[in-house]
């Protein structure tokens, strides 16, 4: 019998390096903005993303 070679052939699944909890203070300030954007407080949300790319200009 001719072994399954479906399993040579398929994708293996990377962790999103973004999505996992971590404490990078740029990291921080993104998720925080993201959870303001969800309860509709656009205005914190874009300060926030603000000090993000004024402080964290590398990132």
């Amino acid at each position: 019998a001719i072994p399954s070679l479906s399993s040579c052939f398929r994708k293996k699944k990377y962790e999103n390096p973004i999505s996992k909890d971590t404490q990078q203070p740029d990291k921080v300030l993104f998720d925080k903005a993201v959870k303001d954007i969800e309860r509709g407080r656009y205005e914190v949300a874009r300060i926030t993303l603000n000090t993000l790319m004024n402080t964290y200009d590398t990132s």
